[in-house]
């Protein structure tokens, strides 16, 4: 994306420093020692501060500050570092510290009370403009970073080589507090309007995180520990978390992990967690009072949670032997769909090659569904209002396929069959191969059953 300028991100093209004069009007402190620089200063109003130390070779620096009782201090101690800083309105506060060569920060504050401190150690880190590479999209800010409004506060701390960061802030009271520890680890944050806050850690290599906020009070706080993970919208919107008193809270550990995800609403509640390597998940969730959880452990697993509507949530089943893990092991699939008003899901699964398919359209239903062992499949569909189904399979070559459509139609288990590690709940299917198919058409149907062994098939249908 080469013009950020039309989703309303401020442009400043800074100017090539070249040593030169500058005014100071009314200014109490001044100071700036260096070795081989290049200064433009600007310094205007009342009480502005400003303090600069430069260590090294072949550094640069360029700040303006206009209005009152600006800060600035800038400390580079290396070769070859450049900062540049623009500072309008009051009481505003600038501190970057870098340590090491070849280092950039650039950031722009225009309002009140606004504080950026940046923190570099390493080689080759910038604050800046950032380029970001995922699987369906890229992205590239030609903006560096900027505050616009009241309040706003950024703390970004890189350590390692060739980290990249680039944010802004344009409403009030929003907070950034990041850290990047590594080898070329990059985030892109922007918010817009009021009291929204981001915390980003990144360790290791090659991370990526790309957030942005639209709207009041939404909170985002993304962990990834290892090397080559990611977290980005999904590849139709821009924005991936628009409206107010959003949740997201994200963390992946491992290598080669994705997330993409989307909120669109209000009151809506994501919570990732991934450990392993290749694991993948996407998350969307529109309309308000939205929940959703997953905890995938292993590798190559694969998630994908939809929810269209109020009220709806996605979540575990206590006590799963899967553990902490609601999908734990080796190359799972699973997908849920939620499309409605109030609709529950809990699902999991344990073990390798497992797939298992949730869909839920209408308003009040009701599904939990587990399955452990290897290369199961179960296939969920619900639709209308108040459906229920409670089961699950543990073996290996299992296959369900439930549908209900109507309302208040009911399928569980009989009760028989107790597996150890779940909960104490019992299980439709124990064993291998077995074969499963319900259909419930209409209203108040009803089916239990159960089937222990191997090879064993049970088709039926329910038609009012």
């Amino acid at each position: 994306m080469s013009d950020l300028g039309r989703y309303g991100i401020p442009s400043f093209v800074p100017v090539k420093p070249t040593f030169s004069l500058f005014s100071i009007q009314s200014m109490k402190t001044f100071l700036l020692t260096a070795s081989l620089f290049a200064a433009s200063l600007t310094l205007s109003a009342q009480d502005n501060r400003a303090i600069n130390r430069q260590t090294g070779n072949n550094n640069q620096q360029n700040f303006t500050q206009d209005g009152s009782q600006n800060n600035l201090l800038n400390e580079q101690a290396g070769d070859r570092n450049q900062t540049t800083y623009r500072q309008t309105g009051n009481q505003n506060q600038q501190t970057s510290i870098q340590t090491g060569n070849d280092n950039l920060a650039r950031n722009r504050q225009n309002g009140n009370t606004n504080s950026a401190i940046f923190q570099q150690t390493g080689n080759q880190n910038s604050v800046s403009d950032v380029s970001l590479q995922f699987p369906e999209q890229s992205f590239t800010s030609f903006n560096f970073s900027f505050q616009s409004g009241t309040n706003n506060q950024a703390t970004v701390t890189q350590n390692g080589e060739e980290n990249k960061a680039s944010f802004g802030q344009n409403g009030n009271q929003n907070q950034l507090t990041t850290t990047q520890n590594g080898t070329d680890n990059r985030f892109f944050v922007q918010q817009f309007r009021d009291n929204n806050s981001v915390d980003i850690d990144q360790d290791g290599v090659e991370n990526q995180a790309l957030l942005w906020q639209s709207g009041n009070r939404n909170q985002a706080t993304i962990t990834q520990a290892g090397d080559n993970n990611s977290v980005y919208t999904v590849s139709t919107e821009l924005i991936n978390q628009q409206g107010n008193d959003n949740l997201l809270d994200i963390l992946q550990e491992g290598n080669d992990n994705q997330l993409m995800f989307l909120q669109k609403g209000d009151d809506n509640q994501l919570y990732i967690e991934q450990s392993g390597d290749n694991n993948r998940q996407t998350s969307t969730q529109i309309g308000n009072d939205n929940f959703a959880r997953n905890r995938q452990g292993g590798n190559g697993n694969q998630a994908t949670f939809t929810q269209t509507g109020n009220g709806n949530r996605i979540d575990d089943i206590p006590g799963f032997s899967g553990g902490a893990y609601f999908q734990a092991g080796t190359g799972n699939v699973k997908n849920v769909t939620q499309t409605g008003n109030d609709n529950t899901s809990a699902v999991a699964q344990a073990g390798e090659a497992n797939t298992l398919t949730v869909n839920q359209t209408g308003n009040a239903n009701l599904l939990y569904l587990g399955q452990a062992g290897n290369t199961n499949q179960a296939a969920m569909t619900q639709k209308g209002n108040g459906n229920d189904i409670r089961t699950g399979q543990n073996g290996n070559g299992n296959r369900m396929t439930v549908k209900q459509e109507g309302d208040e139609n009911t399928l569980t288990f009989e009760g028989v069959v107790v597996v150890e590690g779940f909960g104490g709940n019992a299980v439709g299917q124990l064993g291998d191969n077995n074969v499963y198919e319900l259909t419930q058409t209409g209203n108040g149907n009803f089916a239990q059953f159960s089937q222990v062994g191997n090879n064993n098939s049970i088709i039926g249908t329910q038609m009012p």
